[in-house]
């Protein structure tokens, strides 16, 4: 965006299409993870993934990348991700078992973050030492392993049934969507996590431009501070479990949640002068890092277990629609916050929505209930 020049509208039209299939493919996807096996769809998404990203250093190259080409490339990917993320949600119990999906979400949490410690600095120094597009050659790459990978899985996913044998699409899909929401655990779970994301995505749709335009911080210098920050990806991981067990899940979530205004304001107090934001840059990031990898694992649990198997990818993404589709809703608001105020006024007001979340887990009947409720069991 810094390369094209690109306006805070249309930073933040970006960051709003970059969640914005939730939106408008959230809840009908789950009817086909459901119905279709959960492999193949994840390798497909990967190959579409690599695709639309080398299409990015290819238009620049010929000198034709345009912020539009950017806008229609981040909503098809948005879309391709609705897809791996559900079917991936869904396919990890079938591969661990229900009651191990916190522990393997934490291992995997642990190879993210390791991923994310070394990439961004690898990316800053490249686009330093080149031009931004390049990188987009590597991300490619990685994609195209993803479906590789995927493809050497063998997960014992039940074989799909005949068209004519499956429910029906619209019922299929109120059912989904009628268990996320008469489910009292998952109810205010999912109101929780659209609060919450609505702030987050107030917040994403500026930090970025914040810290490079003003913050004036070098771009392979931000890459470094993703690389540091990215570190708490790891200490969350590895401390995950145990939070998850000392607090319970639900209380060690929705604490994480409400620690999010400190680093949603940390960027506020940092110096606009250059290298001299690097260690808030860093330190908000690394609180970041920890608070979301808790978070996640103290989640993914609880959503497993509440979930019936046969409707894992359904509720998932009824839920995503709701709590990830407030995302673009809290991107856009903060890019028309931007442009009428600034982008401090932005973060002061997304670090309101987790305080709000807060609020909401203290009136509801969660507030005390430590462990996960009993399991649904699958329908027989």
């Amino acid at each position: 965006m810094t390369l094209l020049h690109g306006e805070p509208w249309q930073v933040a039209v970006i960051a709003a299409l970059n969640r914005a299939a939730y939106l408008v493919l959230g809840i009908p996807i789950g009817v086909w993870v459901d119905h279709l096996p959960k492999r193949g769809i994840l390798i497909c998404t990967d190959l579409l993934r690599a695709v639309v990203v080398l299409s990015i250093p290819v238009a620049w190259v010929l000198h034709a990348l345009t912020i539009w080409q950017l806008m229609v490339c981040t909503a098809l990917l948005s879309t391709a991700n609705v897809f791996f993320d559900v079917a991936h949600t869904a396919i990890v119990p079938l591969i661990v078992g229900k009651d191990h999906v916190s522990e393997a979400s934490a291992r995997l949490q642990s190879t993210d973050s390791t991923t994310e410690i070394v990439v961004p600095a690898a990316a800053g120094q490249l686009a330093t030492l080149t031009a931004a597009p390049v990188p987009y050659f590597a991300t490619a790459v990685t994609h195209l392993l993803s479906s590789f990978f995927a493809w050497r899985m063998r997960p014992e996913e039940e074989p799909p049934r005949p068209v004519a044998e499956r429910e029906p699409f619209w019922s299929a899909l109120r059912t989904g969507l009628s268990f996320t929401i008469q489910e009292p655990t998952l109810r205010v779970l999912v109101a929780i996590g659209a609060l919450v994301n609505f702030g987050a995505g107030m917040y994403n749709s500026q930090y970025a431009l914040y810290i490079l335009r003003h913050l004036e911080l070098p771009a392979n210098a931000y890459g470094l501070a993703l690389s540091i920050g990215a570190v708490g990806g790891i200490v969350g991981s590895l401390i995950g479990v145990r939070v998850k067990n000392a607090l319970g899940p639900l209380r060690a979530q929705i604490t994480c949640y409400a620690l999010l205004t400190v680093p949603f304001v940390g960027l506020t107090v940092a110096p606009a002068h250059g290298l001299a934001a690097f260690p808030y840059v860093t330190i908000v990031i690394f609180l970041l890092s920890v608070l979301l990898v808790v978070a996640s694992i103290s989640s993914v649990g609880v959503f497993a277990r509440l979930t019936p198997s046969s409707l894992l990818g359904r509720v998932t993404s009824a839920r995503r629609f709701i709590t990830i589709g407030a995302v673009p809703l809290g991107a856009l608001a903060g890019g028309v916050m931007a442009s009428v105020w600034s982008s401090g006024v932005v973060f002061d007001v997304a670090a309101a929505a987790p305080l709000l979340a807060l609020v909401l887990y203290l009136l509801s009947p969660l507030r005390s209930i430590r462990d996960i409720p009993t399991p649904v069991r699958d329908p027989s």
